[in-house]
């Protein structure tokens, strides 16, 4: 495995003291990109990523310092995040222990997020200069009334736009037009890989092995062999591991890497090869119980839980159908979450959050893969290949050209 260099980190120096005001010394950036692998010949570069694929070794950073960087017995007051909620808080916090002369002792002053908005104001009311030009506040105001104190014309100012995010009805206006078109953005960006996906895979995976997706469809025994396998072996691979201790470093990363790689791996496949055909399945014995003269049908074994969530999801669409009986349907599930208590409430946002995205994409990739297998017996194979494949040539356009951090 290849290891950086060190040669351009300084070595701790015995004789020199730590200061208490931050890092010691500092290493350019060009100096620690010529230690790190990137700048490794092409060689040493692709002996890393192996390593990495089959072991899961990844090379240690470079550090910038070696030694000791702050006193021992040093101060620190750390200010989390939470926008405005957070800040507030932190004033609170910071005015306190300014009043027990506890702030003043602290080395360092630390914040993130809505933390170093309140973090950031104390640090510049309480920086103080004699210069009439300069910008600071004036030291004998400061000595008797510290920075933020309990009625201070800083504080005061602070108060007055603690709703500085969305001062008025516009800017309220405009941040609900951001989180609806956020939202909306995400979940194309989401939908177009797995519809582009779903329509090739029903047009050339599903359509020759799966018999169509038709309704009673007969899963291959390969459906359920291969995803065993595979996660059967990832199972073997961390049982050994746990029975038998590995001989090297190497053998223990690759046991640890590939039983979870190997795991994972088999849930992918049993998606592809048995849920997803399930849902669809179910999907298509709906319609033909609807389309039966007598209005009832038979469904597959293997589609018995598939067609429990599918109806589910046919009762959420009639429901989405009716705007009275959505808002009947977001009443009623207000009031028996409001009966909960508050702990079990928690639990329960906390669940449906977990489960909704992941529902929300199964339910694409299945209306997708149901789509396509109405249209392949309709003789669509061409219009599908091409549609899939525009679906995922708008997903790398949108992926290059979009500022995804925004």
């Amino acid at each position: 495995m290849y290891q950086p260099s060190l040669d351009a980190v300084p070595d701790p120096d015995p004789e020199r003291k730590p200061s208490g005001r931050g890092f010691a010394a500092q290493v350019s950036a060009e100096a620690l990109w010529h230690a790190s692998t990137r700048s490794q010949p092409a060689a040493v570069r692709r002996r890393a990523r192996w390593r990495y694929i089959l072991f899961g070794e990844r090379p240690e950073p470079v550090p910038s310092h070696r030694g000791p960087v702050h006193a021992p017995g040093s101060t620190g007051i750390c200010c989390s995040g939470g926008g405005i909620r957070s800040a507030a808080y932190n004033l609170g916090a910071l005015q306190a222990l300014q009043h027990d002369g506890r702030l003043h002792e602290a080395d360092y002053l630390a914040a993130v997020s809505g933390g170093s908005y309140i973090a950031s104001a104390f640090c510049m009311v309480g920086k103080t200069s004699t210069d009439p030009d300069a910008d600071d506040s004036d030291p004998e105001l400061i000595e008797r009334t510290p920075p933020f104190a309990p009625g201070t014309p800083e504080e005061q100012y602070l108060r007055n736009r603690s709703s500085y995010m969305a001062p008025d009805a516009r800017a309220k206006a405009y941040i609900a037009l951001r989180l609806v078109l956020g939202l909306a953005y995400n979940i194309i960006f989401l939908a177009l890989p797995i519809i582009g996906l779903a329509i090739l895979a029903g047009v050339f995976f599903y359509e020759p092995y799966f018999g169509g997706l038709q309704h009673d469809m007969d899963l291959p025994l390969a459906a359920w062999l291969i995803p065993a396998g595979v996660a059967g072996a990832g199972i073997a691979i961390g049982g050994f591991r746990l029975v038998r201790r590995p001989p090297t470093a190497a053998a223990r990363g690759f046991s640890e890497t590939w039983s979870v790689r190997l795991l994972l791996a088999g849930a992918l496949l049993a998606v592809l090869t048995l849920v997803l055909p399930g849902l669809v399945d179910a999907v298509q014995s709906s319609k033909a119980v609807g389309a039966s003269p007598t209005g009832v049908g038979q469904t597959t074994g293997s589609a018995g839980v598939a067609g429990l969530i599918a109806g589910l999801l046919a009762s959420l669409r009639q429901m989405f159908s009716s705007p009275s009986a959505l808002a009947a349907g977001v009443g009623k599930a207000r009031g028996r979450l409001a009966g909960l208590n508050k702990r079990t409430r928690k639990l329960v946002v906390a669940l449906g959050a977990i489960v909704a995205g992941p529902l929300l994409l199964v339910t694409i990739a299945v209306a997708a893969l149901n789509e396509t297998a109405d249209q392949v017996r309709a003789g669509n194979e061409l219009w599908l290949t091409l549609a899939g494949g525009g679906a995922l040539a708008l997903f790398a356009f949108i992926y290059v050209v979009s500022d995804l951090t925004t």
